[in-house]
């Protein structure tokens, strides 16, 4: 019993000890999705999405920090889904995108190998977008 004891404690202070923040001077961006899927078409859109677009913006995008599914729980939101992607700082955004929005140079080659598998599951899925929204985390 002390073994497990001790095992569930060590467990639960490595996971803390290694919990990702959102300091200030970083950036949120949210991504609500827009869809007229039914639950079903949802749920197999959304696996697709997290073993084909997921694994690419990680490795296109590599100061992304966190890339997450959020679903609202407010009264405006409620049952929305959004990505949520997070990155530690400002100037890591900035490589990606300008300030006006628009990707820069280095963002849109990104995005150029992204875009591809999107379009791929938009040919399946139908009509798909989101609304993005990008939040800078006051320090």
């Amino acid at each position: 019993m002390k073994r497990l004891l001790f095992a569930v404690v060590l467990l639960l202070f490595a996971g803390l000890s290694f919990a990702q923040t959102m300091n200030g001077g970083g950036v949120v961006m949210i991504h609500e999705l827009k869809h007229t899927l039914d639950d079903d078409a949802l749920k197999n859109f959304m696996k697709d999405y997290d073993e084909k677009i997921t694994p690419l913006v990680l490795e296109q995008f590599p100061e992304v920090k966190n890339f997450k599914w959020v679903k609202g729980i407010g009264v405006d939101n409620n049952g929305a889904l959004a990505v949520l992607i997070h990155y530690e700082s400002l100037e890591d955004f900035r490589k990606y995108y300008n300030e006006d929005g628009t990707p820069t140079e280095k963002g849109g080659v990104a995005y150029g190998a992204i875009m591809p598998v999107f379009q791929e599951l938009l040919d399946t899925y139908g009509e798909i977008t989101f609304a993005v929204r990008d939040w800078y985390i006051i320090p």
